[in-house]
């Protein structure tokens, strides 16, 4: 009882802690979610120094909360062994968090470099979800995706101490831990960039656009959820075509990641606790897959 009882506590906490990261954004970007005051290259005003102390004290937070957070996966995948059997996806990872690079992928057990022209999508027959595919194959984007790809020494450092084998990462349980050693990457990044700004020093960089545009771009960014994409086509200086594909739409589009892992979804209760479960282990934002 006491064990569930400090889970039931840093979940709530966990709640605090992301109104505070909210805030912090909003130095950043004036609002959150979807800030809008962040110019190309840099961020829309000079931080001052007690805005740098106040995002110093919040990572010196998300720090401590980290912390509890690796204890509360240990003992979940200590005692829920069994979430490492369910929840299996297609084994084919999408990742775009290399820096200076398109991104990589893993495609039948074979990594190569992302190319983006072998990227399609389609309408759903069923559903509002469009369907995107690499290569014809669906791919799984998110956590597990990067910790996999990157082969990321503490995801797989914590399967080695629970004596899991490589091929149960592919799980509901793997995409939990990931998840962890997601966010934990994410802070050290974060406070990486952080301690790099320096007060009252500008850190805005602005080029003024061109007058005239023609031609055709793409934007990867990693996104909490997994790989995000933005497309626009230009002819003088108009949009010709602009597209999306969210993380969600590869995970949650029909025939999708998700599908596939619900495939013998083990149900013990007529509550389907395990599908919740599986659906979960992918963090839906159906929303942002109906563009």
């Amino acid at each position: 009882k006491s064990i569930v009882k400090d889970l039931f506590k840093n979940y709530l906490n966990s709640f605090e802690l992301r109104t505070r990261i909210s805030q912090g954004i909003a130095i950043l970007g004036a609002k959150t979610p979807f800030a809008h005051a962040i110019l190309v290259g840099g961020v829309s005003t000079p931080l001052r120094t007690d805005d740098i102390g106040f995002l110093l004290s919040l990572l010196n937070d998300i720090e401590e909360f980290l912390k509890l957070y690796e204890e509360d996966i240990l003992f979940l995948a200590s005692n829920f062994k069994k979430l490492f059997e369910i929840g299996k996806g297609p084994g084919n990872y999408l990742s775009v968090s290399h820096l200076y690079t398109s991104g990589k992928v893993l495609v039948n057990g074979k990594e190569e470099d992302l190319n983006v022209s072998n990227i399609t999508e389609k309408k759903p027959e069923y559903g509002f979800i469009k369907i995107p595919r690499y290569k014809g194959k669906v791919m799984e984007v998110g956590p597990l995706a990067e910790c996999i790809i990157k082969k990321e020494k503490k995801f797989f450092k914590i399967l080695k101490n629970l004596n899991v084998p490589y091929e149960k990462a592919n799980s509901v349980m793997g995409r939990l831990i990931a998840r962890y050693v997601d966010s934990y990457l994410a802070y050290k990044y974060a406070r990486k960039l952080l301690e790099d700004i320096s007060a009252k020093k500008n850190n805005i960089y602005w080029k003024d656009p061109d007058d005239f545009y023609e031609g055709k771009g793409y934007g990867f960014v990693k996104s909490p959820r997994g790989a995000l994409l933005h497309y626009i086509s230009i002819k003088e200086s108009k949009v010709k075509k602009y597209s999306i594909i969210s993380s969600s739409m590869w995970n949650f589009s029909a025939g999708g990641a998700a599908e596939i892992a619900l495939k013998n979804c083990p149900v013990e209760s007529e509550d389907l606790v395990n599908v919740g479960r599986v659906i979960r282990s992918f963090d839906p934002c159906v929303a942002c897959a109906t563009l």
